[in-house]
């Protein structure tokens, strides 16, 4: 059996620009750091991972693109990680795609909508 499943908190800091910008289409591009910490670990796999072999924080440097559309936005990002994920003897850095669709709330200001929060709905992560 080789499913290991890793659940944590990964906090992103990020800097962007938005290329188009119309009141219901924006595309940006964005770059930064995240980092990302271990709360828990279960599964096992051929090679007898424990959860003390995985080290955390794990430091990633993230390249993306979204598009806002209306009151939907979508995020596709790739992170490479900077440390390795594993305290192995072999490259164990993670090569990870992530897809986050979700919806904007915008509130009022002076009369028109100003401020958006973003809720994700729905994120996909792949480890290549």
């Amino acid at each position: 059996n080789d499913d290991i499943n890793l659940w944590g908190v990964n906090v992103p800091l990020t800097i962007g620009y938005k290329i188009v910008k119309t009141p219901l289409f924006k595309w940006r591009l964005y770059s930064g750091f995240g980092i990302g910490f271990l709360g828990k670990m279960n599964g096992t796999d051929d090679f007898g991972f424990e959860r003390s072999d995985v080290i955390s924080p794990h430091v990633t440097m993230i390249y993306g693109t979204g598009i806002d559309l209306a009151f939907v936005y979508l995020d596709f990002d790739y992170r490479l990680g900077l440390n390795k994920l594993y305290d192995i003897p072999a490259r164990s850095q993670t090569h990870m795609f992530s897809l986050t669709m979700g919806i904007l709330f915008y509130f009022l200001c002076e009369d028109k909508f100003c401020k958006a929060i973003p809720i994700p709905v729905y994120t996909t992560w792949h480890i290549a």
